[in-house]
């Protein structure tokens, strides 16, 4: 079949297949990425690395790498300096490599968000999506994170349902089109959505943590701790940790928020966790000026749960206090929505 391109459009670099033993440690590394547990992190980047190591100009493996080191740092497994220093270098390497890649550019896009360089996350984004509308290949999740901390809820929530229609069946974009619900207060829609994907796929874990901070804003803690349980004793991810000691502080079990934050406070000494995480359970105790304290760290050092200070309930009861004003001036936000669509239209 011969095919003639008008002058305008760029011609994409020529396939060049990646070596077997390339593909083979690629095609691990998603199997592995794909099981969202800490483990399974881990893994996929020791896959990837082993990926690039084999074939150096295999792209798609770079972009892979990148991803990777990305969900590393947004559940506190990896340093966030770390973690973004590793995931920008690889997004970028593999868009040298070939800059078709939307997945390479969405990944790049959230290393952006995490420092806070919008009009950069956004240029990214927009050309992931000029490429692939549905993001099938990246992670769809980090464009939600953008809007949402943009102040647009409504919108990823409509860009999210649009990706899914895609992938009905993908267990993961089910469980974002209900977090986004979370996220924008939404909890009887979040409940109906996870429960739903539940019915499905009752062994994801990470479906029985959206279930736990969905239940934990109807105030059914108990329901919301059994579902974080089931992941925590079966070596799930770290997140699950973050919001069980959440529930336990918002319950009023302040035995078993301690108990959490002890562990959290150990993996900071010796290794890393995130301060965000400790200050949404000292904010669900009421402890606001500790609370404070850990979100001025989480802050310097571009902790990336902060991409959701924004809108989580969690942080609900530290709202009205300066110092939350302060923390997003810093990070170039404002308390009301900063228009992300007109960053994206540009």
């Amino acid at each position: 079949v011969a095919a003639k391109l008008a002058p305008s459009v760029k011609r994409q670099p020529s396939y060049i297949p990646p070596m077997p033993i390339a593909h083979d440690a690629h095609l691990k590394a998603h199997r592995t990425f794909s099981a969202f547990t800490n483990e399974g992190f881990w893994d996929a980047r020791r896959y990837w690395k082993e990926a690039v190591r084999q074939d150096p100009a295999y792209a798609q493996a770079f972009a892979g790498l990148a991803e990777s080191c990305n969900m590393l740092g947004m559940t506190g497994l990896l340093h966030s300096k770390d973690a973004l220093g590793e995931a920008q270098e690889a997004a970028k390497r593999a868009l040298e490599i070939d800059d078709s890649l939307a997945e390479a550019h969405t990944a790049l896009a959230h290393t952006y968000t995490v420092e806070w360089n919008w009009e950069a996350a956004a240029r990214e984004f927009r050309q992931a999506l000029q490429l692939d509308p549905n993001l099938t290949t990246g992670n769809p999740c980090h464009y939600v994170e953008f809007l949402m901390a943009a102040g647009e809820p409504d919108e990823a929530i409509k860009e999210i349902e649009r990706i899914r229609t895609a992938r009905p069946l993908a267990s993961f974009l089910g469980n974002i089109v209900g977090w986004a619900y979370y996220g924008n207060r939404s909890y009887d829609r979040a409940l109906r959505q996870h429960r739903e994907i539940l019915k499905d796929d009752p062994k994801f874990g990470l479906t029985h943590v959206m279930l736990g901070l969905d239940y934990s804003q109807k105030k059914r803690y108990r329901t919301a701790i059994e579902h974080c349980c089931k992941v925590t004793s079966s070596g799930g991810t770290r997140i699950a940790l973050n919001t069980l000691g959440y529930i336990y502080a918002a319950a009023g079990e302040k035995h078993g928020a301690k108990q959490i934050l002890s562990e959290l406070k150990r993996l900071l000494r010796t290794g890393y966790s995130s301060s965000y995480a400790c200050a949404a359970i000292y904010a669900g105790m009421g402890e606001v000026d500790i609370a404070f304290d850990f979100l001025s760290r989480a802050s310097e050092v571009r902790d990336p749960e902060l991409l959701w200070l924004k809108w989580d309930p969690q942080l609900d009861n530290l709202r009205s206090d300066a110092r939350f004003q302060g923390l997003l001036n810093r990070m170039g936000l404002q308390a009301a929505p900063t228009n992300g669509r007109h960053l994206l239209s540009h």
